[in-house]
């Protein structure tokens, strides 16, 4: 008799429609919709689905996700291929910063992700060194703002001055 009484005076929460989860050009990349808010975040196939968490950083207006933002973003990212894509996703750990939340949630939904690649920020900015150095020395050169790099020792200051930023 309790619960009739309840029912007349009390109504239940409609089910939020988001998050709002879907892929982007060719099956790649994801668009991550909020009420209030969106993100899009890296992905790609290369011998199975990679997820980078790299993106998870920022919403679309600027504004800082939180840590728990980021936990419940990781979660509904996972359930997404998970039970839509009926594929486990690979996590690419691609940033140093936020390296012990993304393996501590790795830890947590191990069960619903494929594996886990690391990529530092060190190994991009060595990857990117070597890729324009290469350049410089064929002949190549590289512009930054209205100066024009040619020669392997304008580079390297260039580098160095990058560095510091």
């Amino acid at each position: 008799m309790l619960s009739f009484f309840r029912g007349l005076f009390t109504t239940k929460a409609a089910k939020s429609s988001f998050p709002k989860i879907s892929l982007g050009f060719r099956g790649e990349d994801l668009e991550y919709v909020t009420e209030n808010d969106s993100l899009y975040i890296s992905s790609t196939w290369i011998d199975g689905r990679r997820v980078f968490m790299d993106d998870i950083q920022k919403w679309k207006s600027s504004n800082i996700i939180t840590e728990f933002d980021k936990r419940v973003i990781f979660r509904d990212i996972l359930e997404f291929f998970n039970k839509k894509a009926k594929e486990k996703p690979i996590v690419v750990i691609n940033v140093d910063h936020d390296k012990e939340l993304w393996e501590e949630l790795c830890q947590e939904y191990k069960e619903q992700i494929s594996s886990v690649e690391y990529q530092s920020d060190k190994q991009k900015d060595q990857f990117a060194y070597d890729c324009m150095l290469d350049n410089i020395r064929r002949g190549g050169s590289l512009i930054d703002g209205n100066e024009i790099i040619t020669t392997e020792e304008q580079f390297l200051e260039y580098w160095k001055v990058r560095q510091k930023k």
